[in-house]
């Protein structure tokens, strides 16, 4: 086992629940690092506390783990997250197991992966070879990917991303899925194409850094170039036919599950890529988009009560602020109306 240790498992060890395996894993982990145990026993007297209702922000676990994380632009909308679990226990230890999977999950973040498992089997539609890393962030998480081949991956709240084990490592194209977001900075290599392959469409580099967006209310995906170029083919074309369109600096294409793409010249690249250093942008966004955007940034569960009101435009930033605090912004900007059970938050036309 690496550096990188699953929550899941790490939770399912402190509360004694995990198999003979996991715990094998475990155990294999903790040798492998002195630093591992000092954190594992930091853990581990959280886990054997009196429940909590608020998270403590000056909790010693929490504050070894903040001290791996300077710099890191995920940590505060992951703070807010944690100061945010004020749900009351429904056994002596339950916050406490959500509390300390939570950390860990920060943990495995600082140390720069998240939570991932292997694939023995192909995914439908893709091409990649048998033995696949998924790699899986929930809403309100970001995670960082260093690829063996000197790329790197920032992958955004709510996304998942399917990658050969052995991207990286050997000759021929290196091609990955993705689902939701991802800002892709890639070590060009004119033998080895990097491509990026969403519902919508393919989008291959020609050495550049570059944002893939794919959520399903989106139908279709849209890719902003930050620098270098890249080419846009749809989902069914071979590797060999002519680009849809070649996407250079400042530009932006929106390519639809029909095939049709749009493109956008001069595009503000700071509002694209703002995520990835914790901050929240819309630009005269309509209210439709901006809504799944906050379910995933705040981990909510937003609606809207009234359809028309869906193509109201938004033109805001949110950086480390609470989810209260961006609802009523929101509210007062758009004159709605907030009205919120736990995640669940309805917006009502004023």
């Amino acid at each position: 086992m690496s550096d990188n240790v699953p929550p899941a498992i790490l939770a399912r060890y402190l509360s004694g629940e995990c198999s003979p395996a996991e715990s094998a894993e475990i155990e294999h982990w903790i040798a492998s690092d002195p630093e591992h145990r000092v954190m594992l026993d930091a853990l581990r007297t959280a886990w054997a506390r009196p429940p909590a209702v608020n998270f403590d922000a000056n909790d010693v676990v929490w504050r070894r783990i903040e001290s791996r994380m300077e710099g890191e632009p995920a940590r505060p909308m992951l703070v807010r997250r944690l100061k945010s679990n004020s749900v009351a226990p429904s056994s002596p230890h339950s916050l406490w197991r959500v509390s300390a999977l939570a950390a860990a999950a920060i943990l495995v973040l600082a140390v720069g992966s998240t939570v991932w498992r292997e694939r023995s089997s192909t995914h439908p539609g893709t091409q990649m070879a048998t033995g696949m890393r998924e790699v899986v962030t929930l809403p309100g998480q970001q995670a960082v990917l260093d690829l063996a081949d000197g790329s790197r991956v920032r992958l955004g709240p709510g996304s998942r991303l399917l990658l050969p084990t052995t991207l990286g490592t050997g000759s021929g194209v290196r091609e990955v899925l993705l689902q939701g977001t991802g800002f892709f900075s890639i070590k060009h290599d004119v033998t080895r194409p990097f491509r990026v392959r969403t519902s919508a469409g393919v989008i291959e580099d020609v050495g550049t850094e570059f944002v893939v967006t794919d959520y399903p209310e989106m139908h279709g995906m849209r890719v902003v170039v930050a620098s270098g170029t890249v080419a846009v083919r749809r989902s069914s074309a071979a590797a060999s036919t002519p680009p849809l369109v070649t996407l250079t600096q400042g530009m932006l294409a929106r390519l639809d599950t029909a095939g049709t793409v749009k493109v956008m010249q001069n595009v503000d690249l700071q509002s694209y890529l703002a995520w990835t250093r914790g901050a929240l942008v819309f630009n005269g966004t309509q209210l439709r988009e901006v809504v799944p955007e906050l379910s995933r940034w705040y981990d909510m569960d937003v609606t809207l009560r009234d359809r028309t009101m869906s193509e109201r435009r938004v033109t805001a930033s949110f950086e480390d602020e609470s989810a209260e605090h961006a609802l009523r912004r929101l509210a007062l900007a758009l004159h709605l109306r907030v009205e919120r059970h736990g995640r669940v938050v309805t917006l009502w036309p004023s």
